[in-house]
């Protein structure tokens, strides 16, 4: 912050501990966006370390939005001692709607 105080410099800063996801233009999406899932749905989107926001640069935001949630979609919910789960013991139909994006009812 003080080196951008005298010459007046754009400055955004993140604070608070949300632990951000920062993708970049050159990053690889095949790479990021599995990573990216996992960082904030890590078991079941209730870890105190878990990322809360990814930081997409402009250039691929829609193409990153977009594979994000087609990945998201793709996590199997269910039990948790079921090999075939990936995200299991969730709270509510509620809380399973906002951590897979799902809309339906059970």
């Amino acid at each position: 912050m003080r080196l951008c105080s005298e010459p007046i410099k754009r400055l955004t800063l993140e604070l608070g501990g949300k632990s951000p996801n920062l993708v970049f233009a050159d990053a690889n999406l095949d790479d990021a966006i599995p990573s990216s899932v996992w960082s904030i749905y890590y078991s079941a989107a209730r870890v105190a370390r878990r990322a809360r926001a990814c930081l997409v640069e402009a250039s691929l935001y829609d193409e990153f939005v977009s594979r994000f949630a087609d990945y998201a979609k793709q996590i199997r919910v269910g039990d948790p001692l079921d090999p075939e789960t990936q995200m299991g013991s969730l709270i509510s139909t509620a809380h399973r709607d906002v951590c897979t994006g799902s809309s339906s009812v059970e």
